[in-house]
């Protein structure tokens, strides 16, 4: 699944279908799988911050975001909701359909071809029972999704720090709900980059810890929520074709480096730092 930047239209436009179906693909494959989490999530969904929960009143075709004594329609929320619910409803409800192992749906001659097949192993003689049994099996497994690849372009869009944190975590734990699914991210966010590396100690800590010591880690971050320094890579794009994708996995400690995100915050803090020098001047005068 690949989630767009231009996601929140998904909230903002809802009924207008003629301006769904002119959405370029990507955005029109999402807008129809988050149709789908809708339904899944009849019984209403609780966002991963700010106490948020969805509701989805599929009668008027209607989505309503309830805060703790609110209640507004989706359309009408702040964007930080609008941008980070399709988002979050689309990957849990996917994550969890694999994780399910749920079967796809067929169409009428996908199912006609299968039944032929089956038909063709049941008949063949020079199959024991148990070799039957086993291609049966097999076509089976080919009916079900395995893994989820997440393609997510800026989880960060419009959302305060803390609220990325819980989005992050969220998809993060979605992730490591199947074997062989993966998270892939794009992000101008060092808060982004912060918190995966917290996700990364997490992880490191955790496969050292005591008994006690792992239960006081779960207790600030779930397990579901770690990142082994195995299953991580993190590139830096940039305009220079000398270093357009450069790794910035630190090799010895396994850890995101510093990179190109945080040196805007150095060239903020340099130039603040020289202002207040000269400010500092003209107080005595």
């Amino acid at each position: 699944m690949y989630t767009p930047a231009e996601r929140s239209i998904v909230s903002v436009a809802e009924n207008k279908t003629k301006l769904l179906k002119e959405l370029p693909g990507s955005a029109e494959t999402f807008s129809d799988e988050f149709f789908n989490a809708k339904e899944f999530f009849k019984d209403g969904y609780k966002l991963p911050f700010e106490d948020l929960s969805f509701e989805y009143d599929s009668l008027n075709s209607i989505s309503w975001i309830s805060g703790p004594d609110y209640k507004v329609r989706l359309a009408n929320s702040a964007s930080g909701i609008q941008s980070s619910l399709p988002m979050c409803m689309v990957s849990e409800s996917l994550s969890r359909m694999v994780s399910s192992r749920e079967e796809i749906s067929l169409s009428k001659k996908e199912k006609d071809k299968l039944e032929k097949r089956i038909a063709e192993i049941m008949r063949n003689d020079s199959f024991s029972d148990s070799i039957k049994d086993m291609m049966i099996g097999q076509l089976s497994d080919a009916n079900r999704y395995n893994c989820f690849i997440n393609i997510v372009e800026e989880p960060e869009l419009n959302l305060f720090p803390h609220s990325q944190m819980e989005v992050l975590k969220s998809l993060v734990a979605n992730n490591a709900s199947s074997e062989g699914n993966m998270l892939v991210l794009t992000t101008h966010s060092p808060y982004t980059l912060a918190i995966i590396n917290s996700m990364i100690m997490g992880a490191k800590a955790y496969c050292k810890a005591d008994d006690e010591q792992k239960k006081n880690i779960e207790e600030v971050l779930s397990k579901a929520c770690h990142i082994p320094v195995d299953d991580i890579a993190a590139y830096r794009l940039s305009s220079s074709e000398d270093t357009y994708c450069k790794s910035v996995i630190n090799e010895k400690t396994g850890l995101i480096s510093k990179n190109d995100l945080d040196s805007a915050s150095d060239e903020i803090m340099h130039i603040f730092n020289f202002l207040y020098q000269n400010y500092a001047k003209t107080l005595g005068r």
